[in-house]
């Protein structure tokens, strides 16, 4: 059962770095940067493009303190990294800087395998963590943890071969793609069902290759290697169908990153593409030449003008390796700064939080919850006004729905096909005028109670409950 968490709009202001006397401001063109380093986590303020503090990390004993992957729950409070060949996760208490926990998987069954990528679910307050390798089926499987007590939820065989490394979530939460070594899984997150299986016989290039879903879900983004041609790829598949769309050569297999708007995809290597056409139009690497080096990681910040790439190739003159994050400012693709990141290597990144919309709930739906309608009314519609930084506008960003029943039968993620009608579109808010609308199907959905969020850019910024009977 899937248990929806209360959503504060909240913005991630400040943290304090332990050690430090001054607390580091974050904001949304500029956040906190947490870097997954050989010495542990790196924190960044990106701001003043310094290393404000570096937590080491203690999963298992004698194993050392390094950090491998990185991922922020959906407020920025929980940090959770997981070490190259560790059966656990660290949780990073992100106001201290201090762990506070350890997710173990040493005593539980068909633990042979070491944890590899993470993805959590804001919807559910689930932690999904793959296990990438180990001498059976039993150690290529996705755990799913409860991200606050640490409690295992269910553990997922979608056996793929030669080790799952990358899971991915769509924005509702409701689909969990799984990519390993001869292929990916698409699995839906309420029944854990298979939907579908996808490899080079679908056309798939890049088996066990990194993941990304746009904001709006409709589009799902595999870095990878085509061995025959000899080029490095990102195929684009279409969520709704589970088909390849379009192959894209690029510079490099690495990490991918989504502009909010999700007009533009970037990689690690530095492509960047246009997604109307899914060509690339730029290059960053031609740009930099050598400086960027070998790019493993990237993200970008909220407001879409930052990119932080992480690269692990940088020496110095006694031929020391040195990685580096490197910030580019994606409105002219150019490199604004530098800097020298602690240990001998560097791998995942994830920055905190920040969303400068709120979306403001409006009639027929009341704010306090309190609205309750007859199941067979037919429509409800679900209408949000939108506000940027405090002030209301008419710009309207893409933005989708999701749907949880939190009382009554079956309760859990609600899909799609349930809750839409002919006006809507997928699960996407349309705009009129001022104002998102979302037309509900209440007889689809039934007697109950139901929470419904609006999410802009793969973040949560508005809520509404109501009850139908």
């Amino acid at each position: 059962m899937r248990t929806p968490i209360k959503f504060s709009v909240a913005l991630l202001a400040v943290f304090t770095a332990a050690g430090f006397s001054t607390a580091q401001a974050a904001s949304c063109d500029t956040p906190i940067a947490y870097v997954a380093t050989s010495d542990g986590v790196a924190v960044v303020n990106t701001s003043s493009n310094s290393v404000v503090a570096t937590i080491p990390l203690n999963i298992q004993s004698g194993a050392g303190s390094e950090a491998y992957s990185v991922v922020l729950n959906s407020d920025g409070t929980r940090l959770y990294a997981r070490g190259a060949n560790f059966n656990g996760v660290a949780v990073v208490d992100t106001t201290t800087n201090s762990q506070v926990a350890t997710f173990s998987t040493d005593q539980l069954q068909y633990s042979d395998g070491s944890l590899f990528d993470m993805a959590f679910d804001p919807h559910a307050n689930y932690l999904y963590v793959a296990s990438g390798s180990g001498g059976t089926i039993h150690g290529q499987q996705v755990w799913l943890f409860n991200a606050t007590t640490g409690n295992l939820i269910a553990q997922l065989l979608p056996y793929l071969g030669v080790g799952i490394q990358e899971v991915a979530l769509n924005p509702a939460g409701t689909r969990l793609y799984v990519n390993g070594g001869f292929g990916l899984r698409v699995m839906d997150t309420v029944t854990f069902a298979t939907i579908a299986n996808l490899s080079g016989s679908n056309g798939l290039i890049g088996s066990g290759g990194q993941l990304l879903v746009n904001p709006t879900g409709t589009r799902l983004y595999v870095s990878g290697y085509d061995g025959f041609a000899g080029i490095n790829t990102i195929s684009v598949l279409d969520t709704g169908s589970n088909t390849v769309v379009a192959t894209i050569p690029t510079a490099g297999q690495g990490g991918l990153a989504v502009s909010p708007s999700g007009d533009r995809l970037y990689d690690s290597h530095g492509s960047v593409i246009d997604t109307s056409s899914n060509t690339v139009v730029a290059d960053i690497h031609a740009t930099l030449g050598s400086a960027l080096g070998n790019g493993i990681a990237i993200t970008i910040n909220a407001t879409g003008t930052r990119l932080y790439i992480v690269t692990d190739d940088f020496g110095d003159e006694n031929g020391n390796q040195h990685p580096r994050l490197i910030t580019v400012d994606t409105s002219t693709n150019t490199v604004i700064s530098t800097l020298s990141l602690p240990g001998s290597y560097a791998a995942g990144i994830a920055v905190a939080p920040c969303q400068p919309y709120s979306a403001e709930l409006q009639p027929p739906i009341n704010s306090d919850g309190t609205s309750t309608f007859a199941a067979n009314r037919g429509v409800i519609p679900v209408k949000f006004t939108l506000t940027n930084n405090g002030v209301s506008t008419c710009t309207l960003p893409p933005a989708t729905i999701s749907v949880t029943r939190t009382a009554g039968t079956n309760t859990g993620s609600v899909n799609e096909a349930v809750y839409s009608m002919a006006a809507d579109s997928g699960s996407n808010f349309r705009n009129d005028g001022c104002q998102y609308v979302y037309n509900l199907n209440s007889g689809g959905l039934g007697v109950g109670t139901y929470k419904v969020t609006i999410n802009i850019g793969g973040q949560i910024v508005g809520s509404a409950s109501f009850k139908l009977k």
